[in-house]
């Protein structure tokens, strides 16, 4: 299976951007993905991401208007199995709920994340929400839809981190350092 096959809302430049984020984290590194649907950017993380390491997978499959959130359930877990057929070395957690619970649950674990990417709800409350809850737990908080079709996260992105974050050139991927994380590229 090809990343490009799988259906989802992430432009090519936007896989290219997550592409070489998650290939620049260290062996054994770890990226949560909030906001998962079909799977089609955490396919395309699987398959660049370095030898062992681990990806986090989060969504509750409450879904979308307008759209099936059962047949998007079955359609990322065929694209977990793809990720495991081609990538045997990756430890692939999938969690059903909410980002909150994931959060809550994460921070039990003890570890640190390199990245976690955010695409779930995208409401202002909820982004907000989610960079809250998942900032203190990685070095970099990444996530979609920085633009004018989706002016929750605009909001959200803007109120909590003003200048301090970045938006990837001919993307909606925005980037924050949330702890020293020069050592990854991502600047």
């Amino acid at each position: 299976m090809k990343t490009e096959d799988i259906s989802g809302w992430m432009s090519r430049a936007e896989l290219a951007v997550l592409r070489r984020a998650a290939s620049q984290l260290p062996e054994g590194g770890l990226w949560v993905e909030v906001g998962v649907w079909h799977g089609r950017s955490a396919h395309c993380v699987a398959l660049a991401l370095p030898t062992n390491a681990s990806l986090y997978l989060v969504d509750d499959y409450r879904g979308v208007h307008g759209h099936d959130a059962n047949e998007a359930e079955k359609q990322c877990r065929l694209t977990i199995s793809d990720m495991l057929t081609q990538r045997p070395d990756l430890s692939i957690n999938k969690w059903k709920m909410t980002s909150a619970e994931a959060a809550r649950k994460f921070n039990g674990l003890n570890v640190t994340a390199q990245v976690v990417f955010i695409d779930a709800d995208h409401s202002e409350k909820a982004v907000t929400n989610d960079c809250e809850a998942w900032e203190p737990l990685t070095k970099i908080l990444m996530g979609h839809d920085y633009s004018h079709t989706d002016p929750g996260v605009i909001r959200a992105i803007d109120a909590r981190y003003k200048s301090q974050f970045h938006v990837f050139p001919s993307t909606s991927i925005w980037k924050v350092l949330c702890k020293p994380a020069q050592e990854y590229g991502l600047i």
